[in-house]
């Protein structure tokens, strides 16, 4: 709600005569306070100064059922083994708030440079041709970040929005599950998640050579989130798994489990059918090049192709030998 640059000893005068978003009453804010409360309407507002970090944790949303279902959804699935499905045995589950860094920003900014544009002639020779873009960026950016040891959780972004959120209360957190420490620093943390934002503004507007650019963060908020996610350890065959599904949202973040011999063998066969085929399209290709006198072309087509074909079938081999675990990454 208020912003200001003004010393420690004169933040209390400088956010007096402040008045409520929803009613316009007078709201009075004490110094350090991240929150306040309108006396007239009961609007709860955020406070950002000195003290400058916001703390929120997002109210679970997914109960304990809700999300083993979401991972029996998974284990369901083709690639996990069958017999996994059967004898596997859940050993605990529960519910942990990671600490999580949101920054969320508005940038402004501008992209000149220009992209090669190659088209190839007749007598087979390339002409290559500056084609010069200006680009205008004015958009939101969202970053996010653990703020704890990520460890086993293999969590490595949320997203808050559309969430509840509610002030960051150690007691209430307790009472709910169990928490993560904070391990890193606002301020450094901060600057990451402005980098960040800044190389998404780039990406947006991609160019081959950059003769000029210049992003500027116009607005931000940066907070300091604890979001719930549950944990469920189980075992197979005396091995140990974990798996984390989002409180919030419901969804899977990591998961891990046997893969099944099916899909291990349709998949390394798959491979090396598509490498092999591939294979044989370029040298008939390549035949075809033959006869027009291309022999240039010839060439690279079968270099490609065996190149390809190689590739495939070093990873069908590694599936077969070596892909016995199927795993689950959010995102």
């Amino acid at each position: 709600m208020a912003k200001t640059d003004a010393p420690v000893e004169d933040i209390q005068v400088a956010i007096n005569g402040l008045t409520c978003k929803g009613c316009g009453h007078p709201v009075m804010v004490a110094h350090g306070v991240l929150t306040v409360v309108c006396g007239s309407c009961g609007r709860v507002h955020a406070v950002s100064g000195m003290e400058g970090l916001q703390k929120f944790f997002i109210t679970p949303r997914v109960s304990q059922n809700q999300a083993q279902e979401a991972l029996a959804t998974w284990f369901g699935g083709f690639q996990v083994s069958g017999d996994f499905r059967r004898r596997h045995m859940i050993r605990d589950v529960y519910l942990v708030f990671l600490p999580m860094w949101w920054l969320h920003a508005q940038v402004i900014g501008w992209r000149l440079g220009y992209d090669i544009e190659r088209t190839r002639t007749r007598e087979g020779y390339y002409r290559e041709r500056k084609v010069y873009h200006e680009h205008h960026v004015n958009a939101f950016f969202n970053w996010s970040d653990p703020a704890c040891n990520p460890g086993n959780y293999n969590v490595k972004s949320v997203n808050p929005l559309g969430c509840d959120l509610e002030v960051y209360d150690q007691g209430t957190i307790a009472q709910l599950g169990r928490t993560e420490e904070v391990v890193e620093t606002a301020d450094v943390m901060r600057q990451e998640g402005r980098w960040n934002i800044i190389e998404q503004s780039e990406r947006r507007v991609p160019l081959e050579y950059v003769t000029f650019e210049h992003f500027t963060i116009t607005d931000e908020d940066f907070f300091l989130i604890w979001h719930p996610v549950w944990v469920v350890t189980y075992s197979y065959m005396g091995r140990d798994y974990l798996a984390t599904i989002d409180g919030a949202h419901g969804h899977l973040h990591h998961a891990r489990a046997p893969r099944s011999e099916m899909s291990r063998l349709l998949f390394s066969v798959g491979l090396a059918f598509i490498g092999n085929l591939f294979m044989a399209v370029m040298i008939c290709l390549g035949t075809l090049s033959d006869m027009t006198g291309d022999a240039d072309a010839n060439m690279i087509l079968l270099l490609v192709s065996i190149f390809a074909a190689l590739v495939a079938n070093f990873f069908g081999f590694k599936s077969l030998c070596y892909g016995s675990e199927v795993k689950y990454q959010h995102g």
